[in-house]
C-alpha cells in the first residue's frame, strides 16, 4: 500500500488536451507496428476511458522532469521481471482444457467474464447472461468460455444445462509461453519509434519497455487460449465484450488465424463514456470486429459517428440491464433522505467516492447513506489505505441487500463513473455526480449535461439534497436509450 500512495503522488491530471494527444500518438505507434502483436497487446496503447486509475498508466509522459518517467517505468520493468518467474513456474504444471465434451461447430463461442467470489452458489453473468439465456431458449449451438477474474476456480454451475469453460488466463503450456516471450524479444528489435515530440519518444520507450510486460504476457495468453478453442471447436462466430482492451483485438486476430472464415462480434455492454478513445477507432490489420452490437440507441448513435468503425457493421442488440416499462417510476420525497453510494470496481475509485461519502455523512446528519461494495473490494481494504475509513459515521450502512433492494430504498445514488446510475435513475432516484478538481469527466450520462446534478465538495452536496427535485423524464428518455430490451433475432438473424 505504501508503493501504491507513493506512486499516485507522481500521478499527472491529464487535461482534455492530454488525453486526446495520447491517444493520437498511440494510434500511431500502433499503426507503425501492426504486425507487432507484442505492441498491439499493450493496453496502455489503447487509450482507455478515463479515470484516476486510467491516468496512472501515464506517469511522467507530460512532466518535463524525466526522473518521474524513469521511476515509473523501473517499476514496470521490476514487475515484468518478476511475473516471469511466475509465469514460468505455472507453465510447468499447465495442463491444456479438456473441450472434447463439448459442442462442436457452435454457431457461436462466447467469451466472458468470471468475478464471482468462493462463496458464490449461483452466478449471474452481468456481461452475456440474459444474451446466453435467450441464446439457449432458441435451441442455437452456443458454447461459453470464462476469462477468470478470480483466485479460485468456480465450483458452481454458471449456466443451468449449459457446458462451461474456465479459461486459466495467468497460465499456458511452456511451448506457448516460450513463443510469446520470443515474440516480444523479436518486437524489441523490429520496433518502429516515432521521434516527433518529447511526448512521442517517452511513449515509444515505454512500449518497448512494455513489451514483456505482465499485462501483455496475459493478453496473449488469453488469446493463444480462445485460438485453440476455435481451432478445436469451429465455431461461425466468436464474441466479446468491447471495451477497447489490448486482449479483444488479440482474440480476433488469433482466431481469423486459426479459421479465416470465422465472424468476429465485440458487444458493447457497458455506457459509452465521453473520454473513451479505444472503443471509437478501429486499427485494421484484421484486429478489428466484423461486428459491434450495442445495448441501446444512444451508444449505437455514437459509434455510428466514428469514421474508423465503418469497416464493422454497427446492431442494436439490447441489454439485459434494460429495465421493464413497469418499474420506471417516480419515488416521493421522504422526511429521511437516503443516498446510495456506488463506486466502480476500482480500489482507487472506491476510496475517492466513500471518502467523499464519508464527509458528507460526517456533516450532513439528516442523510441516511447506504455503501454499496463492488466485488472484490471491502470496508477492510479500504481500512488498511486510510484511518479515516475506521470510524464510520452513525449514518452510514454498509449494505448486505441485493441491487434492487438497495435502490429502492434510496431517493439519492452518489455515483461517478458506475452504470447503476441508468438503472437508479429509471427507478426514481435523483443522481449526484461527484467530480474533483482537475480531472475530466467520468459520467455515464454525460450527454444530459444538467449542472446540479454536479457535486464537489460537502456543502453542493447538501444543497442537492434540500433542492429535492423530482427525476426529469428528459433524463428517464436518456436513460431509457442507454439500455434497450433485448433483440436476439438479431443474433439469430446473423445464422
Amino acid at each position: 500500500m505504501f508503493l501504491a500512495k507513493f506512486f499516485l503522488y507522481f500521478r499527472d491530471d491529464l487535461s482534455e488536451d492530454q488525453y486526446s494527444q495520447l491517444g493520437k500518438i498511440c494510434d500511431e505507434i500502433i499503426s507503425n507496428n501492426l504486425s507487432s502483436k507484442s505492441v498491439v497487446a499493450q493496453d496502455f496503447l489503447h487509450i482507455s476511458r478515463y479515470s484516476p486509475a486510467m491516468a496512472e498508466a501515464y506517469i511522467g509522459i507530460h512532466k518535463k522532469n524525466v526522473l518521474t518517467f524513469f521511476i515509473h517505468t523501473s517499476r514496470e520493468v521490476f514487475r515484468s521481471m518478476f511475473h516471469l518467474i511466475k509465469y514460468f513456474f505455472k507453465s510447468v504444471t499447465f495442463q491444456n482444457i479438456n473441450v472434447s465434451s463439448h459442442e462442436k461447430k457452435p454457431n457461436y463461442l462466447i467469451i466472458s467474464h468470471y468475478t464471482g467470489d468462493e462463496s458464490n452458489l449461483n452466478y449471474t453473468d452481468s456481461y452475456f447472461g440474459e444474451v446466453i439465456k435467450e441464446l439457449n431458449k432458441s435451441k442455437c449451438k452456443i458454447v461459453v468460455a470464462y476469462i477468470n477474474h478470480t483466485n479460485h476456480k468456480p465450483k458452481v454451475q454458471l449456466e443451468s444445462g449449459q457446458k462451461n469453460i474456465i479459461l486459466p488466463i495467468n497460465s499456458i503450456n511452456l511451448s506457448k509461453l516460450f513463443e510469446i516471450y520470443k515474440e516480444s524479444f523479436f518486437s524489441l528489435f523490429e520496433f518502429n519509434q516515432i521521434d516527433d515530440s518529447a511526448i512521442s519518444k517517452r511513449l515509444s520507450v515505454k512500449a518497448r519497455f512494455n513489451l514483456f510486460s505482465p499485462n501483455v504476457v496475459r493478453s496473449k495468453i488469453i488469446a493463444n487460449h480462445v485460438k485453440r478453442l476455435v481451432t478445436e471447436l469451429s465455431p461461425k462466430y466468436v464474441m466479446t465484450t468491447y471495451e477497447g482492451y489490448a486482449w479483444e483485438k488479440l482474440c480476433f486476430s488469433l482466431a481469423r488465424e486459426s479459421m479465416p472464415s470465422i465472424k468476429c462480434i465485440a458487444y458493447q455492454h457497458a455506457p459509452i463514456f465521453k473520454y473513451q478513445h479505444a472503443i471509437r477507432r478501429g486499427i485494421g490489420g484484421g484486429y478489428d470486429p466484423d461486428i459491434i452490437l450495442t445495448s441501446g440507441d444512444f451508444p449505437k448513435s455514437q459509434l455510428l459517428k466514428c469514421e474508423s468503425l465503418r469497416g464493422s457493421k454497427i446492431l442494436l442488440l439490447g441489454s439485459g440491464r434494460a429495465l421493464p416499462e413497469s418499474l420506471i417510476l417516480n419515488k416521493n420525497n421522504t422526511n429521511i433522505n437516503t443516498c446510495l453510494v456506488v463506486p466502480e470496481g476500482e480500489i482507487t475509485e472506491c476510496e475517492i467516492l466513500f471518502g467523499f461519502a464519508l464527509e458528507c455523512a460526517r456533516k450532513i446528519k439528516n442523510v441516511n447513506f447506504i455503501w454499496r461494495f463492488p466485488p472484490r473490494v471491502d470496508l477492510a481494504m479500504l481500512q488498511n489505505l486510510s484511518t479515516d475509513f475506521e470510524n464510520l459515521a452513525k449514518n452510514i450502512t454498509i449494505s448486505t441487500s441485493s441491487l434492487a433492494s438497495d435502490i429502492n430504498a434510496s431517493n439519492y445514488v452518489l455515483y461517478r463513473g458506475s452504470s447503476v446510475v441508468i438503472q437508479a435513475v429509471l427507478s426514481g432516484s435523483n443522481p449526484i455526480y461527484f467530480m474533483q478538481n482537475n480531472e475530466l469527466s467520468m459520467d455515464p450520462l454525460f450527454s444530459y449535461q444538467e449542472n446540479k446534478r454536479i457535486a464537489s465538495d460537502a456543502l453542493e452536496f447538501e444543497g442537492q439534497i434540500q433542492d429535492g427535485k423530482s427525476v426529469s423524464e428528459e433524463l428517464k428518455a436518456h436513460c431509457k436509450n442507454i439500455y434497450s430490451n433485448i433483440n436476439i433475432n438479431i443474433l439469430k438473424g446473423l445464422i
